[in-house]
């Protein structure tokens, strides 16, 4: 019981502000977005928790992993680095249509 509790005190605070930044950032961040920043936030956190509660330091391994991952994100999270922009705007907002389904000129 008392390991339940202790992983759900870890865990809740990082689900109770997760759901919230998944909503407000989703008009500016794409769902692959968030969910690569998100992961980075979980990985950071457990890494943190390892090192001060288990007493586990990372390797070179894992300090490598985690630089790669925060090269995912910068990839994931720069479009306009490779042109991409453009393709995320239209993504994120799609143009509006009328009721007969003739697309609306956007001002």
């Amino acid at each position: 019981m008392l390991t339940i509790l202790a992983s759900w005190l870890i865990a809740l605070p990082e689900y109770a502000l997760q759901v919230p930044a998944n909503r407000f950032g989703y008009g500016q961040f794409t769902a692959g977005q968030l969910k690569i920043i998100q992961e980075v936030i979980s990985i950071t956190v457990f890494v943190l928790f390892s090192i001060w509660y288990l007493k586990e330091l990372p390797t070179w391994r894992t300090g490598l992993a985690f630089i790669l991952i925060l090269g995912a994100v910068f990839l994931v999270v720069q479009p306009t680095l490779f042109g991409e922009r453009e393709a995320v705007l239209r993504a994120n907002n799609p143009p509006a249509t009328s009721t007969n389904g003739v697309e609306a000129i956007r001002q």
